[in-house]
């Protein structure tokens, strides 16, 4: 796991050596065990890279790497778990290294742009044609390592951080309008759309090739594809699925250095540590957080999964103090503005601390599986499509009698009673905005030109409905929330702490199979029952039949208290930047510190760490 930067230059220009090195020096967190730099001016390239060792640990494992012919030259951020395999298949390279960096290399010789198609992993990566003078720039099918970039007629600059790109000195930081609108809505910017105006983030499942000074980007991954499988029973699709887990687990498990778990107390994280123990022949590393507050504190159900596995069980004793000391300087550590992603940077330091680089995370259960509420509220709304207008008078009522109530939980169904046509991106939208639609435009005075990620949605209709109602729903949350909140804040959080983050559950074999799934097969009528009954029994009813907790924080305590003052000035800088209307985020902050139910803690925090973002990263002027 490590960072990388680079600088095509197309024309004849300046040279970038001073820019890539500062776009180096800014990563340096991502990769504590070494860098390197590959600059040719004549070509107009510049490759950096920060070196995080995981796997093959010599100096001959170092990046930029070249290849056995000395044409190719590689950066890359991430993990290829089935490398070894790849290896195995490609007999005329002569490899002088076990690393999984020199596997891309020997893949790109074989079969040039299509090698990503073979890659089961992570990845960010960029590979320098030196005889072609070309450049092929990949990301991962699910989008768990992030790429960011700029083009202009003349260069393409790019990153694994968005604060990389900017140290370069080489773009413009200005705010980009409308990805503002989504930022309000989602809590973080979903699809390619960032914050900074003409900074893109290149798409899961998508590569880019330049040469001549022309781009060219495509797709060669897509979780809405058409796959088939055979289903032939709850019993095979129950083994099937046992299976995909654990061979997802054993898979990512390859290191060269100590792997440590997440282990919250939840289903997830619990079938994580199962399976990690089933298959390793040593005790498995786990790291649980507790706390004072005992309605946040799941460390007692942690405790029954770390006795069953005979793990080697860390219990980091947290305060609310120890926390709140931190929360400036973990905003600080925000590549991408998130009102989501303290607590990934908590566990993540508490890991490192304790010596470890690599972790397992039970991330993406509940968005695969159909964990969450919404899914199964989604399904019933799709269910009754038929009979939806029929009710029309009757659901306007309710809806109009809902959107009076200050529950926001009661707004949400109003706005879902107003709907005349449900679908994916009718709902999505609804299921998980923090602010509505309506909010949105009072608060950017109707200036918003956002929706991108609902207008993809809607785009894609006819893809989504070939999938099951279950999946797709996964495929709305895969696609949005979770690429765009869940991964990016995983990464950006653990990496500012050294940790490289793993996910089974996002193993493209495991997802490709689950999403084709019928509903009838994975109906939660528990939650992610399908998963539980095929784990069989390797996690105890106490954790799969309790109440879903999540690994929470008392917020809503700390906005009106310890972090009142915080709150209030960073809400006034914003109101007073002219960028959104001042006086709605003015009477949000009155109307939260007066209690008013309709105002979450979630709505005042995603305004903060917007202007906290905007204070570090950009000199944003008033909007004219």
């Amino acid at each position: 796991m490590c960072g990388i930067a680079g600088i095509f230059q197309f024309r004849k220009g300046n040279n970038h050596h001073d820019a890539l090195h500062r776009m180096i020096h800014c990563q340096a967190h991502r990769g504590p065990d070494g860098q390197g730099a590959y600059e040719e001016p004549s070509d107009g390239i510049y490759l950096g890279h920060l070196r995080l060792s995981i796997i093959d640990l010599s100096a001959q494992a170092s990046q930029p790497m070249k290849d056995a012919d000395d044409r190719y030259m590689l950066i890359f951020n991430g993990e290829i778990y089935n490398y070894q395999e790849i290896r195995s298949g490609i007999s005329d390279y002569p490899f002088k290294t076990q690393s999984d960096s020199e596997v891309i290399l020997a893949s790109y010789r074989k079969w040039g742009k299509d090698c990503v198609k073979y890659f089961n992993g992570i990845f960010g990566l960029a590979i320098w044609d030196k005889k072609e003078k070309s450049l092929f720039i990949s990301r991962d099918q699910l989008g768990i390592k992030p790429v960011y970039f700029a083009l202009d007629p003349d260069k393409i600059v790019f990153a694994s951080e968005i604060r990389a790109l900017l140290s370069s000195g080489l773009l413009p930081k200005k705010i980009n309008q409308s990805a503002l609108y989504d930022y309000l809505t989602y809590q973080s910017t979903l699809g390619s759309d960032t914050l900074i105006e003409n900074i893109i983030r290149l798409e899961p499942g998508h590569s880019l090739f330049i040469k001549n000074g022309k781009m060219e980007k495509f797709q060669y991954w897509d979780l809405l594809a058409e796959r088939k499988f055979e289903f032939e029973n709850q019993e095979s699709v129950q083994r099937q699925v046992k299976e995909k887990v654990l061979g997802a687990v054993r898979r990512q498990m390859v290191s060269d250095v100590p792997i440590a778990a997440f282990l919250s107390g939840g289903i997830d994280s619990s079938i994580m540590v199962a399976c990690m123990a089933l298959q390793s022949d040593q005790p498995v590393n786990t790291f649980t957080l507790a706390f004072d507050e005992q309605q946040y504190d799941e460390s007692e159900h942690a405790e029954v999964i770390a006795k069953k596995y005979k793990t080697n069980h860390h219990k980091i004793n947290l305060a609310s103090n120890d926390i709140l000391e931190q929360i400036p300087n973990i905003i600080y550590q925000m590549d991408n503005p998130s009102g989501d992603g303290i607590n990934s940077y908590i566990v993540s330091a508490a890991i490192r601390n304790a010596g470890m680089k690599v972790a397992i995370s039970g991330l993406g259960g509940d968005e695969l599986f159909a964990g969450y509420g919404y899914a199964k509220m989604y399904k019933r709304v799709i269910d009754q499509n038929g009979m939806w207008s029929f009710s029309k008078p009757l659901r306007h009522l309710g809806a109009r009698i809902l959107s009076k109530a200050k529950s926001s939980s009661k707004q949400k169904f109003s706005q879902i009673l107003k709907t005349d046509h449900p679908s994916l991106h009718t709902l999505y939208p609804v299921f998980r905005a923090v602010f509505s639609k309506p909010e949105i435009n009072k608060i950017l005075q109707d200036r918003g030109t956002g929706g991108l990620f609902i207008k993809y949605l809607a785009s894609h209709e006819s893809d989504l409905s070939r999938l099951p109602g279950l999946s797709r729903f996964s495929a709305g949350d895969i696609l949005g929330y979770t690429e765009g909140v869940l991964l990016k804040d995983s990464d950006q959080m653990s990496m500012a702490n050294s940790i490289e983050l793993r996910v089974p559950f996002f193993d493209i074999d495991l997802v490709e199979y689950v999403m084709a799934i019928p509903d009838t097969y994975k109906n939660p009528v528990t939650p992610k029952k399908l998963l539980v009954d095929a784990m069989d029994q390797m996690i105890p009813e106490s954790i799969w039949n309790r109440k879903k907790m999540g690994f929470t924080l008392p917020w809503n305590t700390w906005l009106r208290g310890e972090l009142h003052t915080y709150c209030k000035n960073a809400l006034n800088d914003l109101a007073d930047r002219g960028l959104m209307n001042g006086s709605v985020i003015r009477d949000y902050l009155a109307r939260f510190e007066k209690n008013d139910s309709s105002v979450s803690w979630s709505r005042i925090w995603t305004l903060v760490v917007l202007e906290k973002w905007m204070q570090q990263h950009l000199d944003v002027p008033a909007y004219a």
